[in-house]
């Protein structure tokens, strides 16, 4: 208690001193809070990275010059399904059909059908939810199932006199594909399905694209025959940092997807992966540097607050030579008179604390994220500041009492 109450009373005493010092004390604090802002809003954006800037990737043939058209492994499209780091899968699968219209008072006649499996609205170009015409209790999400339902065009309704909710009968026909890409159709047997929706002929987005006749789930496509495989895949990936684009990369090497080679073979194999992530690695290396360079001055910054600390303490020791000395002729111990002077400063730096704080309550940047900085920075300065502080108390004790005895020598 009687070291507090001195402490108190040379703050007081020396109003005009330590006003000042408290003002040196905020403004390095509010400089080390810059500085640790600036640190983590570039870690923060390096780790929201993925969430601003999304990254597409294709499967393609070894060379890249094709990814529709694809004979893509089910074991491939398996992994991909299950990988952590692939969002929105959108796969397709290329059939035709033939349509068995056997209805009583109908002629009996067969029709060609174009055909579509896919697990995606969005994975079916010119396609949009917009232009369809879903069965009442019938939602998007049946795409996702393996059940034998459809969405077929209105124009494909007209010319077969047929009304939704009916049931058709299509001949299921794959392609096979050589190595030059040239179609074999196959038949695969035949299905009965429920038509759960009507996709309205029109254009899409300023664009006319021509959809298949008859669209179905790829997992009942999936489910019905081996032989069958995706001709199609893309996705989004889905990232928790930056730095899980190398492990993608690696995840998707072992599946196995390869980079592609402009010099490789020009088949129909989809065993190949073109990712486009050049704005990504560009945003990432960028931020990766500012990061660097910021790391780099924490040692100086460091040093200049602990320099700061030793000299205050110095300066302010060499005008209290006299306080010191009547306290040791007192009889206070040497311990003592350091904690004396060391808990003035380390008020006075509490007190520079507090300033820092009401300034940037004041200016309205107290929020959750702004406040950990805070706490950071004025933590960081406490450290450093009270170091130096340390330092600088014992050097100027040992100093005073080499003094005073080469003094007692003297006399």
């Amino acid at each position: 208690m009687y070291l507090l109450t001195m402490c108190i009373r040379s703050i007081c005493r020396n109003r005009i001193r330590s006003i000042l010092l408290v003002g040196v004390c905020g403004a390095a604090i509010l400089l080390l809070h810059i500085y640790q802002g600036n640190l983590s809003d570039n870690l923060q954006q390096l780790k929201d990275l993925p969430k601003i800037i999304s990254i597409t990737a294709q499967v393609t043939n070894r060379n890249g010059s094709r990814d529709t058209g694809l004979e893509i492994d089910p074991q491939i499209v398996e992994k991909l399904k299950v990988s952590d780091y692939v969002k929105d899968l959108k796969l397709t699968m290329q059939l035709a059909g033939v349509l068995k219209e056997e209805r009583k008072g109908v002629e009996a006649k067969e029709a060609e059908v174009s055909m579509r499996a896919i697990n995606r609205g969005d994975a079916l170009p010119g396609f949009s939810w917009k232009n369809v015409e879903l069965t009442e209790g019938i939602n998007s999400s049946f795409l996702e199932g393996n059940g034998a339902e459809c969405l077929v065009t209105e124009r494909f309704l007209k010319r077969n006199n047929l009304t939704e909710g009916e049931r058709i009968r299509l001949l299921i026909r794959y392609p096979k594909l050589d190595d030059l890409g040239k179609v074999e159709w196959i038949d695969g047997g035949q299905e009965q399905f429920q038509i759960v929706g009507v996709i309205k002929d029109g254009e899409e987005t300023g664009e006319w694209q021509e959809l298949p006749d008859v669209v179905v789930p790829f997992g009942w496509a999936e489910s019905t025959r081996d032989a069958w495989k995706a001709d199609s895949a893309s996705f989004i990936l889905n990232l928790e940092d930056a730095e899980d684009i190398n492990r993608f990369k690696e995840e998707m090497k072992e599946i196995p997807l390869h980079e592609i080679q402009p010099v490789g073979e020009n088949n129909v194999e989809g065993n190949a992966l073109v990712v486009r992530d050049e704005s990504f690695l560009d945003s990432a290396a960028r931020l990766k540097r500012q990061v660097l360079i910021l790391e780099w001055f924490r040692p100086v910054i460091s040093a200049v607050t602990l320099l700061e600390g030793y000299v205050a303490a110095w300066l302010l020791a060499q005008s209290q030579q006299k306080e010191y000395w009547l306290m040791r002729l007192e009889g206070v111990k040497a311990g003592n008179c350091f904690l004396r002077f060391f808990l003035e400063h380390f008020f006075l730096a509490l007190a520079g604390l507090g300033l820092a704080g009401i300034v940037l309550a004041g200016v309205g940047t107290q929020h959750q994220e702004t406040t950990e900085v805070f706490w950071k920075s004025g933590g960081l300065f406490l450290l450093c500041y009270l170091s130096g502080t340390a330092a600088a108390l014992l050097l100027s004790g040992r100093r005073s009492v080499m003094a005073s005895a080469c003094d007692w020598r003297t006399g």
